[in-house]
């Protein structure tokens, strides 16, 4: 458990150096300083796959997104198709809100960077990449990128960009509501079953257990409705199925707004504003913090335009 922890310290760590490559050009795979649309975010990854074809692997999840887009991931590993036994899982998902950008072209940075590192014996990534398996998914939300796209690109002045290529690269998408949600007009981040409740539940009981909430999570998928009462969508049932399948160990959800690392728990057992560690609070706290610390202006306490203040920049989700 130490050594897995190790891992996925460093691996926190190396995500941030992606920020601090972003602007390096290998001149292969990449087209930097832009804004990947479906197509460009695809042909990226095969470019990436065909690279590294013995480290990587590429899937769709079983289902599409609502506009019929592929839900794409690659796999990172020495052994990228299938589970090695012990060896940890670790996913990472960009995009869920379709008009927040940086974490789908961080993680189309990031594969990119993982790639030609390890082909570069970086000592670091061949270390991670030979015990650790890495699911990326830099866009959970295709259809809702698409439509801010296109509702930036009918709200420019005429003439202003010659194109929406230049219009995303000097501009990007600056409507905090266009594209947020899916083709159905339902936020993905507020669609998933809250399985925080079924713990609270369980504390109580004489058979408590805090793990392995598969039959808990299939049922609401199945039967009910998120907590804003819409049912449950495509996108997300592809994800919740994907969770269920995979034996991931840790993940991390990449979003715009809050210059803040966020973990469990989301909610409180009487759904106040309140701290509520989970029973591995202390690694999450390590986690969120080797990432946070190694953030100048997350590190610091000092108050961002429109946003909260957050110690050491970092945040329990219930509180």
């Amino acid at each position: 458990m130490i050594q897995q922890s190790i891992y996925f310290r460093n691996f926190v760590l190396i995500t941030f150096l992606i920020v601090l490559t972003s602007c390096q050009d290998y001149n292969e795979l990449i087209e930097n300083e832009k804004h990947h649309n479906t197509d460009g975010m695809l042909t990226v990854l095969d470019r990436i796959h065909q690279r590294c074809s013995d480290i990587t692997h590429i899937y769709d999840l079983p289902l599409k997104s609502v506009e019929n887009r592929p839900l794409r991931v690659i796999v990172f590993s020495d052994h990228p198709k299938y589970h090695e036994l012990l060896e940890p899982e670790f996913k990472y998902v960009g995009n869920m809100h379709g008009n927040e950008v940086t974490g789908r072209e961080l993680l189309l940075r990031l594969a990119e960077y993982l790639c030609q590192e390890y082909r570069n014996d970086n000592e670091e990534i061949k270390n991670l990449i030979e015990n650790t398996r890495i699911h990326l998914l830099p866009s959970m939300n295709p259809d809702g990128w698409e439509a801010a796209v296109q509702y930036a690109w009918n709200h420019t002045k005429s003439g202003q960009f010659k194109d929406i290529s230049t219009m995303l690269k000097e501009s990007g998408t600056t409507d905090w509501i266009a594209g947020r949600s899916n083709a159905n007009n339902i936020d993905l981040n507020r669609n998933f079953p809250n399985l925080d409740e079924f713990m609270y539940e369980y504390k109580h009981n004489a058979n408590y257990r805090n793990n392995h909430l598969d039959i808990e999570a299939f049922l609401s998928l199945v039967v009910g409705n998120d907590c804003q009462d819409n049912p449950y969508q495509i996108e997300t049932l592809a994800a919740a199925f994907w969770i269920l399948k995979k034996p991931f160990v840790l993940s991390a959800n990449l979003h715009n707004g809050a210059l803040v690392a966020n973990y469990p728990y989301d909610d409180s057992e009487n759904h106040r504003r309140m701290y509520s560690s989970s029973p591995d609070d202390p690694l999450f706290q390590l986690l969120a913090e080797s990432y946070s610390s190694t953030h100048k202006t997350m590190q610091s306490q000092q108050k961002s335009c429109d946003t909260d203040v957050f110690p050491e920049g970092i945040t329990n989700g219930a509180a």
